[in-house]
């Protein structure tokens, strides 16, 4: 007996205009292409996949829009970090005797060296980063003007697996 391909059948679990936004979404606060991805259910694979689509290049444009306002967070994150510093907790014999801040220099001259036109992703005095309305606008561009995607799941990168022919054990 022939080895016999499990039965396909329709999926629903692709990158839909819904998971496609809420990934954008997700990408922009956290920077993270693997934890936006896997925030959508979906592989961050899949994810690289769907953006080198053609006909994905409003997706790719929010990708990168979403890109540019994680960086902007992250920068505030660090300056944030380098002027308060972290707290440092001295103990003896089980008892708290000094708490203070520690900001830290290093990293404040390391920031303000590297800070400038450009920093992130091009952005430039004439074109500073994308603000939260301009992201929302262009992911609505993808999210109005594409279909979904259920081409593009997790199953279609990998082999469907096939059942074992249990009459050659």
């Amino acid at each position: 007996m022939e080895s016999q391909t499990l039965a396909a059948s329709p999926r629903h679990n692709g990158w839909t205009a819904d998971k496609q936004a809420r990934f954008i979404d997700a990408l922009a606060e956290t920077g993270s292409v693997t934890s936006a991805a896997l925030g959508v259910f979906m592989t961050p694979r899949s994810a690289y996949y769907l953006r080198s689509r053609p006909e994905a290049e409003a997706f790719a444009t929010a990708w990168d829009m979403a890109l540019q306002r994680a960086g902007g967070k992250l920068l505030s994150v660090a300056f944030q970090r380098a002027l308060e510093g972290n707290v440092r907790r001295i103990w003896k014999d089980g008892m708290l005797v000094l708490e203070d801040q520690q900001p830290s220099d290093r990293l404040l001259v390391w920031l303000l060296n590297r800070i400038g036109p450009g920093a992130f992703r091009g952005a430039t005095a004439d074109a500073p980063l994308a603000t939260q309305a301009e992201l929302d606008e262009q992911r609505a561009l993808f999210t109005n003007a594409l279909p979904d995607f259920p081409s593009v799941t997790n199953a279609d990168l990998f082999e469907t697996p096939t059942r074992p022919n249990r009459d050659d054990e």
